[in-house]
């Protein structure tokens, strides 16, 4: 890593944690997702928000940061199990099926996206139509959210934060039961596709998917430095004000490149253009991460009939935005971005440095990892 920049990283830590505050002297503890003692220089190098986030707790005698990790599994005793549905019945004056599987998607009033998720219809409609999904939006105790399109809980004794959130608390998080009881978690902003595959999939299968996910990311050096195809080789000469991404060929899907874009071949159009890459300016917004698909060619087919999202290694979850192209033909497009909390172009090297971008398109996952900056 840099020196310079693992120097402002060290800064940037040292500020944010309480204990170093002129005020707060008390001894400071770092642990990583299994409680194993870090370093300061380990614990920054073992963040990766596509598998922890890190949270920080501060008691009478010291402050304590921890890596939380953000998939986990567990079983819920039959009888716990039976208590849990009996008060989500009484709660949402619903009769609960003991055989259906229950989602729980979790806010927690500092840092929520709960708009976003509670107002996404196509998303809910999909979940309401299943005949073996009960699927429920609860907020922590004390925050009140009221929403025009989904019903909204408050989880006023904090049955639901103890039995499943006490690790990390804030933002937005979900949790999936099956009907024997075992459940996945999953802590900070997540995909709404990603819910309903889980919540439609056997327990076996989405532990297998995560365990052969985590193998992937561990051997990425390998994987990216055969497999990485750059957009053009004058590339650099646009820093910052833009900054494209390569693209992660190592399901042998690239066709070629298609003026700024990555040709791509994707089941249900037969190939997209696709591109990933930080602007400095996008239209009315600065310093934004973009996503940019585009129909290759002629095509009578809806990019808006397909489920996409976009996921940030590093700053989480893209954000569909309404553009000025049309839905069909060669100028349709559909447009996600993320805007970074930067003052100046070049900062975005801090925060964007070895970020991977995941797309992910019906059944389908691309990847698009950030240019060497070094």
């Amino acid at each position: 890593m840099n020196h310079q920049i693992f120097t402002l990283l060290i800064f940037l830590f040292f500020t944010n944690l309480n204990l170093y505050s002129q005020e707060n002297k008390k001894p400071h503890y770092l642990y990583d997702e299994t409680w194993n003692r870090l370093t300061l220089k380990e614990y920054i190098n073992k963040q990766d928000l596509r598998f922890n986030l890190p949270v920080e707790v501060e008691n009478d005698t010291a402050v304590i940061a921890r890596l939380v990790p953000r998939k986990s599994y567990g079983i819920l005793k039959p009888s716990v199990k039976k208590d849990f549905l009996k008060m989500l019945s009484e709660i949402s004056k619903r009769d609960i099926d003991s055989f259906k599987t229950i989602v729980i998607n979790f806010h927690f009033e500092k840092n929520n996206s709960i708009e976003y998720y509670t107002s996404n219809n196509q998303y809910n409609k999909k979940m309401d139509r299943s005949k073996w999904i009960e699927q429920f939006y609860f907020t922590e105790s004390g925050y009140q959210f009221e929403s025009k399109h989904s019903d909204v809980f408050q989880d006023k004794f904090k049955v639901i934060e103890k039995l499943f959130f006490k690790d990390y608390f804030q933002g937005d998080n979900y949790v999936i039961i099956k009907p024997d009881g075992k459940f996945f978690r999953y802590y900070g902003e997540y995909q709404l596709s990603k819910v309903y595959q889980h919540a439609t999939s056997k327990m076996d299968e989405i532990i297998t998917s995560h365990q052969n996910l985590e193998y992937s990311h561990k051997k990425s050096d390998t994987i990216y430095s055969s497999n990485l195809v750059a957009i053009n080789n004058k590339s650099k000469r646009r820093y910052f004000e833009l900054v494209p991404f390569h693209f992660n060929n190592n399901g042998q899907n690239y066709n070629g490149n298609k003026g700024d874009f990555f040709n791509i071949k994707v089941k249900r159009f037969n190939t997209l253009n696709m591109s990933c890459s930080f602007w400095a300016e996008h239209g009315d917004k600065k310093n934004v991460l973009r996503v940019l698909i585009r129909l290759a060619g002629d095509s009578d087919r809806k990019l808006t009939e397909s489920t996409i999202s976009a996921y940030s290694s590093k700053v989480g979850q893209l954000v569909p935005i309404k553009t000025n192209f049309p839905d069909t033909g060669p100028y349709a497009a559909f447009c996600l971005v993320k805007k970074l909390d930067i003052d100046k172009p070049e900062e975005m090297v801090n925060i964007l440095k070895n970020d991977v971008v995941t797309v992910q398109i019906d059944d389908q996952l691309f990847e698009f990892v950030a240019p060497d900056f070094d």
